[in-house]
């Protein structure tokens, strides 16, 4: 690992006060980052994915905005403390090295050609100035991340601040405010002062005379200065900008940040919802069929599974008198079908602080609607389930749950198939997205369709009691 020279050194740097040496704290912060940055993204990953299931198109835009800047910040930092610790490795390498062998390359003992050791001895650097050189990366580097990350949280805490505001605006005033509208503007009101700022200073260059054009450039310099925390980041950007070759910072800075951007699109999209699997079967059942029997439909198999959005029983194995089905309902998937199967009505889920009565109207009418949304067939025999509201004991979500009755079902196994409805112009999109992918259409192409395999033991387990029919 060779350290480009790609840096103006000043060989006489301003000391560092007396205490720890600056590799050590480099060193401890490092490692300790790393530990918490490693533990922090599954807890990112539980707060979103918790979180979901319970809002709407327009909340989810702005709490997967979030999602996706916090991840962005912690893959951008452990990326980049992991470099620094390898490079710190290396630099205690070259400096063990130079202590043994001070002299570094005994160029008498190198048995080659001549041509071949010139060429060698004027293109190698001492081991001294490797290890110098070194030693200046890696505190380059630690700066260097927290520059980005300065970056990032500004723009961060400019989208909680106006995406916030438009959320309050939407919930109190205006409930069809478009989020998408809202983040639109927050992009325009970080962008237009960076991009506008270095415009007008070249115009005041211009034309000095003009003191409109240069109490205007002071002002938006002013303003920028305030927006983006220059005078926390400035110094350290500057610095950067002064120092470092020129053409070379941007470029690292891109590749910094479309490094993290790609790496989220593969990690936290490909491959979370299977588009870009690593194996190599050669035969494979077709995605969600009746030949599938998937963990995500099982509630004793579920594990971090039950963030998904699915339909679910209790068990691949039933042992007794009932199957408890669950099937859920999600804001941002489901309401534009509850506001057309469930016309006139205001809201799908009973009112709070109203009297009992309304309340228990309110509810029935709710398991009316939500029922709307769902078929379900059992061995491909339609079903009328008795529905009641419930709540998913992990995450909260709202759903309806039906207990299924085995009594006339025979020993082995049996498939529930769930059709979950889409609104007309949900399936509407569905279509011109098959037929963009060119997949052939079927007759009745209404929804999202789950199978749900399970096998019945028997009426000879104790909980079992006969009677009741499908």
């Amino acid at each position: 690992m060779l350290v480009p020279r790609m840096f103006e050194m000043n060989e006489n740097p301003t000391p560092i006060p007396r205490g720890r040496n600056l590799w050590e704290l480099e060193l401890l912060i490092s490692g300790a980052l790393i530990f918490g940055l490693f533990q922090s993204l599954s807890t990112i990953d539980s707060a979103m994915w918790g979180v979901e299931p319970h809002l709407d198109r327009e909340s989810f835009l702005l709490a997967f905005l979030f999602y996706y800047y916090f991840k962005l910040i912690v893959y951008t930092l452990t990326t980049t403390f992991l470099i620094h610790i390898a490079s710190r490795a290396y630099w205690v390498g070259l400096l063990g090295l130079n202590r043994v062998f001070p002299g570094g390359v005994h160029w008498k003992g190198v048995r080659t050609s001549r041509t071949s050791k010139a060429f060698q001895k004027s293109r190698l650097p001492k081991l001294s100035d490797l290890t110098k050189q070194a030693d200046r990366f890696c505190s380059l580097i630690f700066s260097f991340a927290f520059l980005i990350i300065f970056m990032f949280g500004v723009s961060l805490a400019y989208v909680a601040l106006i995406g916030g505001g438009g959320l309050l605006v939407r919930t109190l005033l205006l409930p069809e405010l478009s989020m998408g509208a809202v983040l639109g503007v927050a992009l325009v009101a970080m962008t237009l002062p960076a991009v506008m700022t270095p415009l007008i200073a070249r115009l005041s260059d211009r034309f000095p005379r003009s003191r409109f054009l240069k109490k205007l450039a002071r002002t938006l310099m002013g303003l920028m200065s305030r927006l983006y925390l220059l005078r926390m980041t400035g110094a350290i950007s500057y610095t950067f900008l002064s120092r470092v070759k020129r053409g070379l910072i941007y470029p690292v800075f891109l590749l910094s940040f479309f490094f993290s951007v790609g790496l989220f699109m593969v990690k936290d999209g490909l491959m979370r919802d299977g588009s870009m699997p690593f194996d190599d079967y050669l035969v494979s059942a077709p995605d969600r069929s009746e030949f599938q029997v998937l963990p995500e439909h099982y509630r004793s198999q579920r594990g971090e599974l039950h963030l998904l959005r699915t339909p679910y029983i209790q068990s691949d194995v039933i042992e007794g008198p009932y199957v408890k089905l669950f099937l859920p309902y999600s804001p941002r998937h489901h309401n534009d079908a509850v506001k057309e199967f469930c016309p006139g009505e205001d809201q799908a889920l009973p009112p709070r602080g109203t009297d009992p009565e309304r309340e228990r109207e309110a509810a029935r009418q709710a398991v009316v609607c939500l029922g709307k949304l769902y078929r379900v067939r059992l061995d491909e025999v339609p079903l009328k389930p008795d529905y009641s509201l419930s709540n998913d004991a992990r995450t909260g979500q709202l759903g309806l749950i039906a207990y299924l009755p085995t009594a006339e079902l025979s020993p082995g196994r049996h498939l529930l198939h769930i059709t979950r409805l889409w609104a007309p112009e949900e399936l509407k999109t569905q279509r011109e997205e098959a037929t963009d992918r060119g997949e052939p259409l079927a007759e009745e192409m209404v929804g999202r369709e789950y199978w749900i395999p399970f096998w019945f033991g028997g009426n000879n387990h104790p909980s079992f009691r006969p009677g009741g029919t499908r």
